[in-house]
C-alpha cells in the first residue's frame, strides 16, 4: 500500500486549498524528504487528512477517551462538540473543509478516499454537520461507497490495516519508544501494551481469574444444597404404603355407600313426586271435564251464528245504500252554494273589465302628446355628459402636473437640507481619520498581533512549568535516596526470612514420607463406589416393595370394575328385550290410527248418503257412520295419545340402553386401563430382577451400607489431617516463593531508583536549556510585537494578564471603531456627489412644469361654461327630473294597463267555463240520488224477508250478525281444545299411576340390600325419614373426608420422598459436572490467570517483545553497529544493551546518550512498523520529530539507513524542524505560517 496523493482545504492552519502529489515531480525523484515548518505551521495536520481521509480519526485525538463538551457559554450543550471531536479541525471562520487521499494497492489499483464536513446553510455561525465519507475507484471512477461506516470496512479490507496498526506501520511515533526505553518495569508493559495493540491479553488473563472464581462458588452453592434434601427411611417407606392401602379400601366401602344413600334418597324422591303429580293429575280431569260441560251453552250460539251468516251481505249492501245517500246530497248543497258564488263574482268581473278599457285610452293618448319633448331633452342630457367628462379629463391632468411640482419642489428642499448635514458629518469624519492614521496600519496585523500575544502567554507558561519541573526533580532526587536506603535494609530482613522458611519446608517433607496422600484417597474412593453402589441397591429394593404394593391394588381394583362391567351388561340386555316388545306394540297402534283416519277422510261423501240407498264406494245400504262421526273423532284422539305414551316409552328405553352403552365403554375402557397398569407394575417388577426383593435382603443391604460408612468417615478423618499437612506446607512453600520474588523486586526496585537518580540529573540538563531557550523566544516575540505596532510598551504590558485582556479588547474596539468610520466618510461622499447631481435635473424638471399650468387652466373654463348650458336646456323641459325617467314611466304605466286588460279579458271568459262546470255537476248527482233511492227500496224488502225467515225481530238478528268470523273460529278451537285436554289428562292419569306401581316394585326388591348396608335405619329403609337419612349422610362424608385428608397427606409424603430422591440424583449430577468444569477453570487461572490480568499480558508481550527487539536489530545493525538490543535474562519486559565495541559489555539502556537513545528508539519504531505490516507491503513511511537530539555524524548515519530504506521501494517522509536534517534531505514540503492561524504548503527540490 503506497499514498499516492493527498489533497485538502480548510484543515486547521492549512486553509487555503493545497495538493501534495507523492507519485509524481519532486517527491517521485526523492523518495526520501522532509515536512518542515515552525511550531504550530501545520506539519501534523498534513497526517491528520491522511487518517481523516482513510479512518475517520485523528492521531492527536485519542478514540477512547471521552471528553467534555466544548465550544462559547451562548451555545446550547447540544451544538458543542466533544474536545476529542475530529471536526474541530474545520478551519476558525470556514464554512466547509475537506481531506482526501489517493493511495495504490500492491496489484496496481488505485483508490480515492475523501472526508469532508460543512457548516449548516453554508454560514459560519451554522452548527457544524456530521462528517461524510466516500471511496471512489480511480480507474472506473465508479464510487464505490458513500456511507461512512460502508467506507471504513472497504477501506481496512482491501489495505489489510485497521486504523491502530495503520498508524504504528505508516506514522512511526519515535517519542513513544523513547519513553519505552527508559520506562519503568509498569509503564514499560502500559507503553507496550499501547503501542503494540495487545489489551486482549490482559483481558484473557483478568477472564480466567474470574471465571474460576466464579465456577468455584457454583460448586460450593451446590454443594451445600445437597446436604438440604431429606429423604424417608426403609421402614418409614413400608409403613406409608400400607397405611395408604388400608385408607383406599376403607375409602372405596364408604363411597360405595355414599352410592347407596343417594339411590334411596333419589328413589324415596321420585315416589313423592309421582305421588304428588297423581294427585294433581286427578283433579285435572275433574276441571277437564267441568269445562267441557260449561262449553255446551256456547257450541249451541255457534250454531245459530253459522246460520244467519247469509243476511250479513243484505245488512252491508243496505248500510252502504244510507251512507252514500247521505254523502251526495251533502254534497248537492254545496254545488247550489258554489254556483250562486260564482255568477255573482261573474257579474263583477265584467264591470272592472269595462273600466280597465277607459283608462287604457287615457294613458295612450297622453303618451303621444309628451314624447317630442322627451326626446329633444335626452339628447341635450347626452351631449352635457360628454362636456363634463372632457372637464373631469381636463381636471386630472391639471392636478396631475400640480402635484408633479409640488413634489419637485420638496424633493429639492430635502435635498439641500441632507446635502448640509452630510457635510457636517464628513468633516467630523476626516478630523477623526487624521486623529487615528496610525490603526490604518494594525488592520490588516491585528490577527498578527493576537497571535504574538498568544504565543508570548505560551511561551510564558512553558517556561513556569519549566522551572515548577526543575524544583520538583530536586524534591524527588531527595526522595529516591531515602527510598534506596529503605529498600537496601528491608532486602537484607527478607533474606533471613526467607532462610526460616526453608526449614520448615525439610521438617514437614520428613512426615510426608510416613502418611502417603495418594493411598489415602485411593480407599476413601474405592469406599465411596462400594456405597454407592449399595445405596443404588437399596433404592432398586424400596421401589421394588412399592410395585409390589400398587400391583396388588390395582389387581383388585381390576376385580371390582370387572364386576360392575358385568352387572352393566345384564341391565343392557334387559332393556333390549323390553325395546323389542315395545316397537311391534307401537306400528300396531300407529296402522290402526292410519285406518281410522281413512274412514275418516270420508265426511263430504257421507253427507250425501240416503238411509236404504247403496253407497257410490263401498255399496252397501247400511250407513253406520253417519251418526258416529264425533265417535270417530274421539277415537282417534285416544289412539293419538296411545301412540305418543308408547313412543316416549320407546325413547326412554333407547334413552337407557345409550346410558348403559356408554357406563359399559367407560367401564371397559378402565378396565384396560388398570390391566395395562398391571402388566406395566409386572415388567418393572421383572426388570428389578424379583428374587432379591425381599425384606431380608433389604436389611443386608443397610447393614453393610451402615459398615462401609463407619469405615469411610474413619479413611476421610485420615485423610482430612494428611491433606491439613499438605496445605499448610504448600502454604509455607507460597510463602518462600512470595519472599523469593519479593526479594528480587526489592532488588529490581533499587537498581530502578539508581536509574531515577540518573534519569533526574539528566533532565535538569535538559531543563536547564528549556528554560534558556524559553527566554530568548520570549524576547524575540516581544520585538516582533513591537514592529507590529509600537505605541505600547510590550515587555511591561504582556507581564500583567489582566491588563493583556484589556488591551486586546480595546485594540479590536479601536480598529473596528476605525474601519467603519472610514466606511462610513466614503459612503458619505459618494452620497454628496449624487445629492448634487440630483439638484440640478430637479430644477430642470420644476421649471418645465411651471410652463404647462396656464394651457390646462383656460381650456378647463370653456368645458364648464358649455356643461352648465346644456343643463338649463334639461331643465326647462322636465323641471329638474330625468327625460329618460319620464318617458319610461309613461311607456310602463300604458304596458301595465294594456296587461291589465288582457288578463280582467282571460278571467271574465274563466268565470263562465267554471259556472258551466258546476251546473252540469250539479245535474249529475241528482241523477245518482234517484237510482240510489231505487235501490234503498229493494234492499229494505230483502231485509224484511231475512226477519220472517229467521222469526226473530231486527234486534236480535242483528246481534247476531255482530259476531264475526274470527269470534267463530276461536269458539271451535276453543272447544276441540278442551275434548282434547280432556282426553290427555285421562291418559297422564294413567302413566303416573303406572310409574308409580313400577317404583314401589323396585324399592320393595331393593329392601333387603338397603338394610344390609344402612343398619341405622331398620327396620325398614323404605319408610326411613329425612332426618334419619340426613344424620347417616353426614356420618359418611365425615368420614370420607377423614379418609380423603388421610390420603392426601401419605401420597403427599410418598410424592416428596420421590422427588427428593430424584432431587438428590440430578443435584449429585451437577456437582459432578460443576466439578469438572470448576477444575478446567482452575488449572486455566493457574496457567495464565490474575486478578490484574498481568500474568498472561506479560508473558504473551514478552513474545512480542521478542519478535520486535529481532526487527529492531536488523535496522539497528545499520543506525548504531556496536549495539544490540535484549531483554534482560530475569526480567520480561526489561531491556539492556551490548555494546559490541566494548567485548559484549551489558549496559543499561538508562546510560544511552541522547543521540544513541534517538537511534535505538527509532530501531524499535522500525521494527514494529515491520512487524505490524508482515501481511500488508507498506511502501510508505512518515516518521515524527527527534532528529534534534543527534550529531551530525549519526544524523548522516540515521538518514543513511533511510535512505537504504527507500531505496528497496519505500517512500519516507521525515517531521522535523531540524535545518540540519532539512538540508541534508533536500526535498521538502514546507509549511510557510502566513499569520493569522494561516499557513501555506509549497514542494521545494534539492
Amino acid at each position: 500500500m503506497k499514498i499516492i496523493a493527498l489533497e485538502g482545504e480548510n484543515l486547521a492552519s492549512l486553509g487555503s486549498p493545497f495538493q501534495i502529489d507523492f507519485a509524481r515531480g519532486v517527491l517521485a525523484d526523492a523518495g526520501l524528504f522532509a515536512i518542515c515548518g515552525n511550531t504550530g505551521s501545520g506539519k501534523s495536520t498534513l497526517l491528520d487528512a491522511i487518517c481523516l481521509s482513510l479512518f475517520d480519526a485523528m492521531p492527536r485525538f485519542s478514540a477512547s477517551k471521552r471528553g467534555p463538551a466544548i465550544g462559547h457559554a451562548q451555545l446550547q450543550e447540544s451544538e458543542r462538540l466533544k474536545s476529542n471531536d475530529v471536526r474541530h479541525i474545520l478551519t476558525r471562520g470556514s464554512t466547509n473543509g475537506f481531506a482526501q487521499t489517493t493511495f495504490e494497492l500492491e496489484n496496481g489499483d488505485r483508490y480515492q478516499a475523501k472526508w469532508s464536513v460543512k457548516r449548516a446553510r453554508n454560514q459560519v455561525s451554522g452548527r457544524v454537520q456530521a462528517q461524510e465519507m466516500s471511496l471512489t475507484n480511480c480507474q472506473t471512477e465508479q464510487v464505490m461507497a458513500t456511507k461512512k461506516s460502508d467506507v471504513l470496512a472497504m477501506i481496512e479490507e482491501l489495505i489489510g490495516l485497521n486504523y491502530e496498526q495503520f498508524r504504528r506501520s505508516v506514522l512511526l511515533a519515535q517519542g513513544d519508544f523513547a519513553a519505552f526505553l527508559k520506562a519503568p518495569a509498569k509503564e514499560r508493559s502500559d507503553l507496550l501494551e499501547r503501542i503494540t495493540g495487545t489489551q486482549l491479553y490482559s483481558q484473557l488473563s483478568k477472564l480466567a481469574f474470574n471465571e474460576a472464581k466464579t465456577q468455584q462458588h457454583k460448586l460450593e452453592l451446590l454443594q451445600s444444597k445437597i446436604g438440604d434434601v431429606s429423604l424417608l427411611s426403609q421402614d418409614e417407606q413400608q409403613q406409608l404404603i400400607k397405611s395408604l392401602a388400608s385408607t383406599n379400601e376403607r375409602m372405596a366401602q364408604s363411597q360405595h355407600q355414599q352410592q347407596q344413600l343417594d339411590w334411596l334418597e333419589q328413589q324415596l324422591n321420585l315416589r313423592q313426586q309421582l305421588e304428588g303429580e297423581l294427585s294433581d293429575s286427578a283433579k285435572r280431569v275433574e276441571s277437564a271435564n267441568q269445562a267441557l260441560n260449561a262449553q255446551e251453552e256456547n257450541a249451541r250460539l255457534v250454531e245459530q251464528v253459522e246460520a244467519v251468516q247469509d243476511a250479513k251481505l243484505v245488512l252491508s249492501q243496505r248500510q252502504q245504500n244510507s251512507t252514500e245517500q247521505q254523502r251526495l246530497q251533502q254534497q248537492a248543497q254545496q254545488l247550489s252554494q258554489q254556483l250562486i258564488q260564482q255568477q255573482q263574482h261573474a257579474q263583477q268581473t265584467e264591470h272592472e273589465l269595462q273600466q280597465l278599457h277607459q283608462v287604457k285610452e287615457q294613458a295612450k293618448i297622453q303618451l303621444e302628446q309628451q314624447l317630442p319633448q322627451l326626446e329633444l331633452a335626452i339628447t341635450r342630457s347626452i351631449e352635457a355628459k360628454h362636456v363634463l367628462q372632457q372637464a373631469d379629463e381636463q381636471q386630472q391632468q391639471l392636478n396631475l402636473v400640480t402635484e408633479q411640482k409640488n413634489a419637485v419642489e420638496h424633493k429639492l428642499a430635502a435635498s439641500n437640507k441632507k446635502t448640509v448635514a452630510n457635510q457636517a458629518i464628513i468633516t467630523d469624519l476626516q478630523q477623526y481619520c487624521n486623529d487615528n492614521n496610525h490603526l490604518s496600519g494594525v488592520v490588516s496585523n491585528l490577527n498578527l498581533i493576537d497571535q504574538g500575544i498568544s504565543d508570548y502567554q505560551q511561551q510564558l507558561v512553558n517556561r513556569q512549568q519549566y522551572l515548577g519541573q526543575q524544583t520538583a526533580n530536586q524534591q524527588s532526587e531527595k526522595q529516591l535516596q531515602v527510598q534506596h536506603e529503605t529498600l537496601t535494609a528491608n532486602y537484607h530482613q527478607q533474606q533471613q526470612r526467607l532462610e526460616q522458611l526453608n526449614q520448615q519446608l525439610s521438617e514437614y517433607a520428613q512426615s510426608f514420607e510416613k502418611n502417603d496422600l495418594s493411598d489415602i484417597e485411593q480407599g476413601v474412593n474405592q469406599l465411596q463406589h462400594e456405597i454407592a453402589e449399595l445405596t443404588s441397591k437399596q433404592q432398586i429394593i424400596v421401589q421394588g416393595l412399592q410395585y409390589q404394593t400398587l400391583l396388588s391394588q390395582k389387581q383388585a381394583q381390576a376385580q371390582e370394575v370387572e364386576q360392575q362391567l358385568t352387572q352393566s351388561r345384564i341391565a343392557y340386555q334387559q332393556a333390549k328385550q323390553q325395546q323389542d316388545k315395545l316397537l311391534p306394540v307401537l306400528e300396531e297402534a300407529e296402522y290402526a290410527l292410519a285406518q281410522t283416519q281413512k274412514i275418516m277422510s270420508l265426511e263430504d261423501h257421507r253427507q250425501q248418503l240416503v238411509a236404504g240407498e247403496p253407497c257410490a264406494l263401498c255399496g252397501s245400504k247400511e250407513h253406520p257412520f253417519v251418526t258416529e262421526f264425533q265417535l270417530g273423532e274421539r277415537l282417534a284422539e285416544q289412539q293419538l295419545k296411545r301412540i305418543k305414551q308408547l313412543k316416549e316409552q320407546v325413547q326412554g328405553v333407547a334413552d337407557e340402553l345409550t346410558s348403559l352403552d356408554v357406563t359399559g365403554k367407560q367401564q371397559a375402557l378402565q378396565l384396560n386401563q388398570i390391566t395395562n397398569e398391571i402388566s406395566e407394575f409386572t415388567n418393572l417388577l421383572n426388570e428389578l430382577t424379583p428374587e432379591t426383593i425381599t425384606p431380608v435382603m433389604q436389611g443386608e443391604v443397610e447393614a453393610r451400607l451402615a459398615d462401609r460408612k463407619q469405615q469411610l468417615a474413619t479413611k476421610q478423618a485420615q485423610q482430612q489431617q494428611t491433606v491439613l499437612w499438605v496445605n499448610q506446607a504448600r502454604e509455607i512453600e507460597q510463602q518462600a516463593i512470595k519472599l523469593q520474588h519479593e526479594l528480587e523486586l526489592l532488588h529490581q526496585e533499587r537498581d530502578n531508583t539508581t536509574q531515577q537518580l540518573t534519569a533526574i540529573e539528566n533532565d535538569n540538563v535538559l531543563l536547564a536549556q528549556y528554560i534558556t531557550q524559553a527566554e530568548q523566544q520570549l524576547t524575540s516575540r516581544v520585538e516582533g510585537l513591537t514592529e507590529l505596532y509600537a505605541h505600547v510598551n510590550w515587555l511591561e504590558l504582556l507581564n500583567d494578564s489582566q491588563q493583556v485582556a484589556l488591551f486586546k479588547q480595546q485594540l479590536s474596539m479601536d480598529v473596528d471603531q476605525y474601519i467603519e468610520k472610514s466606511n462610513y466618510l466614503k459612503q458619505l461622499s459618494d452620497e454628496a456627489i449624487e445629492l448634487q447631481q440630483a439638484h440640478i435635473a430637479q430644477t430642470e424638471q420644476l421649471h418645465h412644469l411651471g410652463q404647462q399650468l396656464l394651457p390646462l387652466k383656460n381650456k378647463l373654463a370653456e368645458q364648464q361654461a358649455h356643461y352648465q348650458q346644456c343643463i338649463d336646456d334639461v331643465e326647462q323641459v322636465t323641471q329638474g327630473q330625468d327625460p329618460h325617467v319620464q318617458k319610461n314611466q309613461l311607456e310602463s304605466h300604458l304596458k301595465q294597463l294594456i296587461s291589465a286588460y288582457g288578463n280582467a279579458e282571460q278571467a271574465v271568459l274563466h268565470q263562465h267555463n267554471e259556472l258551466a262546470l258546476l251546473q252540469s255537476q250539479q245535474q249529475q248527482i241528482q241523477q245518482h240520488l234517484e237510482s240510489l233511492n231505487k235501490q234503498h227500496q229493494e234492499l229494505e224488502l230483502e231485509w224484511s224477508q231475512w226477519l220472517q225467515r229467521f222469526n226473530v225481530s231486527q234486534e236480535q238478528l242483528l246481534t247476531l250478525l255482530g259476531y264475526d268470523h274470527q269470534w267463530l273460529v276461536e269458539q271451535r278451537q276453543q272447544y276441540a281444545l278442551l275434548v282434547q285436554e280432556n282426553h290427555q289428562q285421562h291418559a297422564i292419569q294413567q302413566e303416573k299411576q303406572q310409574k308409580l306401581n313400577q317404583l314401589n316394585q323396585l324399592l320393595v326388591q331393593k329392601q333387603q340390600t338397603l338394610l344390609a348396608l344402612f343398619e341405622d335405619l331398620a327396620p325398614d329403609p323404605l319408610c326411613s325419614t329425612d332426618q334419619q337419612r340426613e344424620m347417616l349422610r353426614a356420618g359418611i362424608e365425615s368420614e370420607l373426608k377423614q379418609l380423603h385428608e388421610k390420603q392426601f397427606g401419605l401420597r403427599s409424603q410418598l410424592e416428596q420422598h420421590n422427588n427428593a430422591m430424584v432431587r438428590h440424583g440430578e443435584i449429585q449430577q451437577q456437582i459432578d459436572q460443576q466439578h469438572e468444569l470448576t477444575q478446567v477453570w482452575l488449572d486455566m487461572k493457574e496457567l495464565i490467570g490474575s486478578a490484574d490480568g498481568a500474568k498472561f499480558r506479560t508473558f504473551a508481550q514478552s513474545l512480542t517483545l521478542e519478535q520486535m527487539l529481532i526487527s529492531a536489530n536488523y535496522h539497528l545493525k545499520e543506525l548504531a553497529p556496536r549495539y544490540v538490543l535484549q531483554r534482560v535474562p530475569s526480567a520480561e519486559l526489561d531491556l539492556q544493551i551490548v555494546d559490541q565495541d566494548m567485548g559484549d559489555e551489558i549496559r543499561s539502556v538508562d546510560s544511552l546518550s541522547g543521540g544513541e537513545t534517538f537511534l535505538a528508539s527509532l530501531a524499535l519504531a522500525l521494527g514494529l512498523g515491520s512487524i505490524t505490516s508482515l501481511q500488508t507491503n507498506i511502501k510508505t513511511l512518515f516518521i515524527d520529530e527527534g532528529f534534534g537530539t543527534l550529531d551530525p555524524e549519526t544524523l548522516e548515519v540515521a538518514l543513511s539507513c533511510l535512505d537504504s530504506l527507500q531505496a528497496s521501494g519505500r517512500q519516507i517522509g521525515i517531521i522535523s524542524h531540524v535545518q540540519g536534517l532539512v538540508e541534508r534531505v533536500g526535498t521538502r514540503v514546507e509549511i510557510i505560517a502566513q499569520g493569522n492561524g494561516k499557513s501555506e504548503i509549497k514542494v521545494l527540490a534539492r
